[in-house]
């Protein structure tokens, strides 16, 4: 026997809704696996929200305020894919860009706190990487007495030199994303609220040079055998002291290593980064509280990002190391 129309109204109407949850369920499964690409499932879930609004009547009233709650949900989701796939398209191309050869210097060439650095990190006899890519935890300075978490994703490349950095940041509940992209000596830093409202944007001489810094601060914390390239020049001034120079593409920047006598990185001094906010250089250090034993070596886990005002220190950054993973390919 055939269904009467009102049966068959009710069984399409309980078929719709079910699809309905089933995308409300992946989506939120996939935004607690903090994957980027939910929105496909919330926009899914707009359409049948609509159709069922449309096709059902009054008994769908309420999918208006699905509609309107999944709207902004889908909105935000495609600024936060969006905004990430500009970091990772670029690292796409980066890996596969065609590497640079440089001589290394020889081991016995390099000042020999630097070689106890390397020998106690388990970096003596690795192979030069190309690339590392890093994740980080950690806490981040708002500029107004208080703090934000963050995650980041990075890749620091070798051959040519490059350092694509990826944050998001949780500001009041909001998760509001940072690009951080230095490409062969020229810097830019965006951070957008949602990806689509942008708030900072920095470029120019001054970012140049600050990348620079920090490039050859993630080299000295947590790739320190890339010093064995041409592009640093490394000399040393005492037992536990150690300047390191980089050469990168439109100047040079110099920093100070501390060791201590067992071999360990203890600090990282340079007086050539510029806060690009103030306009200024300042004196800029990372020291290291903490280590850990990776499979094949030892690296830095825990270190701060601390200013030299002449007001007096301010620590902007305390960064916990979640992942590292060396390229050699």
């Amino acid at each position: 026997m055939a269904s009467s129309p009102n049966k068959a109204h009710w069984y399409g109407y309980g078929l719709a809704v079910a699809a309905l949850y089933t995308d409300f369920f992946f989506a939120a499964f996939m935004v607690f696996k903090q994957d980027l690409n939910w929105w496909f499932f919330a926009l899914a879930g707009m359409v049948l929200s609509i159709y069922l609004t449309s096709r059902f009547g009054a008994e769908a009233r309420a999918g208006l305020i699905v509609n309107f709650v999944l709207i902004l949900a889908v909105i935000i989701g495609i600024g936060h894919w969006k905004y990430y796939k500009k970091y990772e398209n670029d690292v796409i191309l980066a890996l596969k860009e065609e590497k640079q050869h440089q001589n290394a210097v020889a081991l016995d060439a390099l000042p020999k706190p630097l070689l106890r650095y390397l020998a106690i990190s388990g970096l003596l006899e690795q192979p030069i990487p190309n690339y590392v890519k890093i994740e980080f935890t950690g806490e981040m300075a708002d500029g107004n007495g208080s703090s934000f978490p963050f995650v980041t994703e990075q890749y620091d490349f070798f051959s040519p030199y490059k350092r694509l950095f990826f944050m998001r940041g949780n500001i009041k509940g909001l998760t509001v994303p940072g690009y951080h992209k230095w490409v062969e000596g020229k810097g830019i830093m965006d951070v957008s609220i949602m990806g689509w409202i942008p708030v900072v944007h920095y470029e120019g001489a001054m970012m140049n040079q600050a990348d620079a810094v920090t490039l050859l601060n993630d080299i000295c914390l947590f790739a320190p055998h890339v010093l064995r390239k041409a592009a640093f020049t490394c000399e040393e001034l005492d037992q536990n002291q150690v300047k390191v120079i980089y050469n990168y593409p439109g100047g040079k920047v110099e920093a100070i290593l501390d060791i201590d006598d067992s071999g360990r990185l203890v600090n990282f001094h340079s007086d050539d980064r510029y806060d690009v906010k103030r306009g200024e250089k300042y004196h800029f250090s990372t020291p290291i509280s903490a280590y850990t034993q990776r499979a094949s070596f030892k690296s830095v886990k825990t270190g701060k990002a601390i200013w030299h005002y002449p007001e007096g220190e301010v620590t902007y950054g305390i960064f916990n190391l979640k992942s590292i993973e060396f390229g050699t390919e």
